[in-house]
Protein backbone atom coordinates (compact mmCIF):
# COMPACT_ATOMS: atom_id res chain seq x y z
CA UNK A 1 0.00 0.00 0.00
CA UNK A 2 1.26 3.49 -0.87
CA UNK A 3 1.94 5.94 1.93
CA UNK A 4 -0.03 9.19 2.21
CA UNK A 5 3.08 11.09 1.10
CA UNK A 6 3.48 8.92 -2.01
CA UNK A 7 -0.17 9.33 -2.96
CA UNK A 8 0.04 13.09 -2.41
CA UNK A 9 3.15 13.36 -4.59
CA UNK A 10 1.45 11.41 -7.38
CA UNK A 11 -1.64 13.65 -7.18
CA UNK A 12 0.51 16.78 -7.24
CA UNK A 13 2.44 15.48 -10.25
CA UNK A 14 -0.76 14.55 -12.12
CA UNK A 15 -2.33 17.93 -11.47
CA UNK A 16 0.84 19.83 -12.39
CA UNK A 17 0.99 17.96 -15.71
CA UNK A 18 -2.63 18.85 -16.47
CA UNK A 19 -2.01 22.52 -15.71
CA UNK A 20 1.33 22.63 -17.58
CA UNK A 21 -0.15 20.93 -20.62
CA UNK A 22 -3.08 23.32 -20.58
CA UNK A 23 -5.51 20.42 -20.66
CA UNK A 24 -7.41 21.29 -17.49
CA UNK A 25 -10.94 22.10 -18.53
CA UNK A 26 -10.88 19.98 -21.71
CA UNK A 27 -12.29 16.94 -19.94
CA UNK A 28 -14.39 17.12 -16.78
CA UNK A 29 -12.93 13.82 -15.52
CA UNK A 30 -9.30 14.95 -15.50
CA UNK A 31 -9.32 16.71 -12.12
CA UNK A 32 -10.64 13.53 -10.55
CA UNK A 33 -7.34 11.78 -11.32
CA UNK A 34 -5.66 13.96 -8.70
CA UNK A 35 -8.56 14.00 -6.25
CA UNK A 36 -8.71 10.20 -6.24
CA UNK A 37 -5.11 9.94 -5.05
CA UNK A 38 -5.69 12.64 -2.45
CA UNK A 39 -8.75 10.87 -1.09
CA UNK A 40 -6.71 7.64 -0.95
CA UNK A 41 -3.97 9.49 0.96
CA UNK A 42 -6.57 10.67 3.48
CA UNK A 43 -7.82 7.11 3.93
CA UNK A 44 -4.24 6.18 4.88
CA UNK A 45 -3.78 9.25 7.10
CA UNK A 46 -6.92 11.30 7.79
CA UNK A 47 -4.82 14.23 9.04
CA UNK A 48 -2.35 14.38 6.14
CA UNK A 49 -2.00 18.15 5.87
CA UNK A 50 -0.62 18.40 2.31
CA UNK A 51 -3.49 16.25 0.98
CA UNK A 52 -6.12 18.22 2.89
CA UNK A 53 -4.66 21.45 1.54
CA UNK A 54 -4.45 20.31 -2.07
CA UNK A 55 -7.86 18.66 -2.04
CA UNK A 56 -9.48 21.83 -0.69
CA UNK A 57 -7.79 23.83 -3.45
CA UNK A 58 -8.76 21.40 -6.22
CA UNK A 59 -12.36 21.27 -5.06
CA UNK A 60 -12.47 25.06 -4.97
CA UNK A 61 -11.09 25.13 -8.52
CA UNK A 62 -13.71 22.59 -9.61
CA UNK A 63 -16.52 24.61 -8.03
CA UNK A 64 -17.36 22.05 -5.33
CA UNK A 65 -17.49 24.69 -2.63
CA UNK A 66 -19.24 22.73 0.15
CA UNK A 67 -16.78 19.85 -0.16
CA UNK A 68 -13.87 22.28 -0.36
CA UNK A 69 -15.06 23.98 2.82
CA UNK A 70 -15.14 20.65 4.67
CA UNK A 71 -11.50 19.96 3.83
CA UNK A 72 -10.40 23.55 4.45
CA UNK A 73 -12.15 23.48 7.84
CA UNK A 74 -10.39 20.21 8.71
CA UNK A 75 -7.08 21.73 7.69
CA UNK A 76 -7.77 24.83 9.74
CA UNK A 77 -8.62 22.73 12.80
CA UNK A 78 -5.24 20.98 12.47
CA UNK A 79 -3.29 24.13 11.61
CA UNK A 80 -5.11 27.14 13.10
CA UNK A 81 -2.13 29.41 12.36
CA UNK A 82 -1.98 28.42 8.66
CA UNK A 83 -2.59 31.65 6.70
CA UNK A 84 -3.53 29.77 3.52
CA UNK A 85 -6.12 27.67 5.33
CA UNK A 86 -7.61 30.77 6.93
CA UNK A 87 -7.75 32.55 3.55
CA UNK A 88 -9.39 29.60 1.80
CA UNK A 89 -12.04 29.32 4.52
CA UNK A 90 -12.64 33.08 4.38
CA UNK A 91 -13.09 33.02 0.59
CA UNK A 92 -15.35 29.98 0.74
CA UNK A 93 -17.57 31.63 3.34
CA UNK A 94 -17.59 34.89 1.39
CA UNK A 95 -18.58 33.10 -1.82
CA UNK A 96 -16.73 35.58 -4.06
CA UNK A 97 -15.83 33.35 -7.00
CA UNK A 98 -13.72 36.01 -8.75
CA UNK A 99 -11.61 36.65 -5.64
CA UNK A 100 -11.31 32.91 -5.08
CA UNK A 101 -10.20 32.34 -8.67
CA UNK A 102 -7.59 35.12 -8.42
CA UNK A 103 -6.26 33.67 -5.18
CA UNK A 104 -6.12 30.16 -6.64
CA UNK A 105 -4.20 31.37 -9.69
CA UNK A 106 -1.63 32.89 -7.35
CA UNK A 107 -1.40 29.67 -5.36
CA UNK A 108 -1.00 27.46 -8.43
CA UNK A 109 1.68 29.72 -9.85
CA UNK A 110 3.98 29.58 -6.87
CA UNK A 111 2.15 31.67 -4.33
CA UNK A 112 2.10 30.86 -0.65
CA UNK A 113 -0.26 28.25 0.72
Amino acid sequence: MDSADELYKRARQDWTQLVDLGTYGDDDDKPYVATGDLEAALRVDADHVPSLRMLALLLMQMGAMEEAREFADRLLSLRPDDAGARESVRLLRQGDLDAMRDWLVGVWHGGEY
